[in-house]
């Protein structure tokens, strides 16, 4: 396939079109969580966490993600095009498959998206794509490309993303896509923060 070739449609009718840049952010923000009262966005230290060990007999040299896809070609340009993933290796009629292979970022850890054929999955809503971000300046940046494709986030299917101020997007097969302003493993969640202490009167 054309990796220049997108889609005009995905999911429940959301386009990969152009809308004004303001009304685009206006949805983002309908969608997020305010910062409690008094809470400042400063960067937080490495949070510890309990040591793990992985097997010793388990050695990949690659980690590979695979997903089936009822909408194949809407989703194959909803990643590339406006999520911005880079396609690090296609293939049709491979073994009677076509199938897209996306980097995370590079091949290391990849994901790999295949044509169903003839089955529509019905995704979970726990079935997503975690991406954590810096802060909230990181995640702006990040879902810039979905908005001015025209894309709306949706409300957060969980509580967690809503107390952690997650944004959520769904790709045209309805799983979930989200962008999160704090580095898992390095930083604490956002709802664990203590606020800082409030100025004396």
């Amino acid at each position: 396939m054309s990796s220049g070739t997108s889609a005009e449609t995905g999911r429940d009718g959301a386009r990969l079109g152009h809308t004004a840049r303001e009304s685009s952010l206006s949805a983002l923000d309908r969608h997020r969580t305010p910062l409690p009262s008094g809470e400042v966005l400063v960067p937080e230290p490495d949070a510890p966490r309990t040591e793990t060990r992985w097997p010793a007999h388990l050695r990949p040299g690659a980690l590979r993600v695979v997903r089936s896809s009822a909408h194949y070609d809407d989703t194959i340009a909803f990643y590339r095009d406006a999520v911005g993933l880079p396609v690090v290796d296609s293939f049709q009629d491979s073994y009677g498959e076509d199938g897209t292979i996306f980097g995370l970022p590079g091949i290391a850890t990849h994901m790999e998206i295949v044509r169903s054929q003839g089955i529509d999955p019905s995704p979970d809503r726990f079935d997503q794509l975690v991406f954590y971000l810096a802060d909230d300046a990181g995640v702006e940046a990040a879902v810039g490309p979905l908005l001015e494709a025209g894309l709306t986030p949706v409300p957060a299917p969980h509580p967690y993303w809503v107390a952690n101020r997650g944004v959520v997007f769904l790709d045209p097969d309805g799983r979930g896509v989200v962008y999160a302003p704090w580095i898992y493993g390095r930083q604490p969640d956002p709802s664990d923060r203590t606020p800082p202490p409030s100025a004396p009167a």
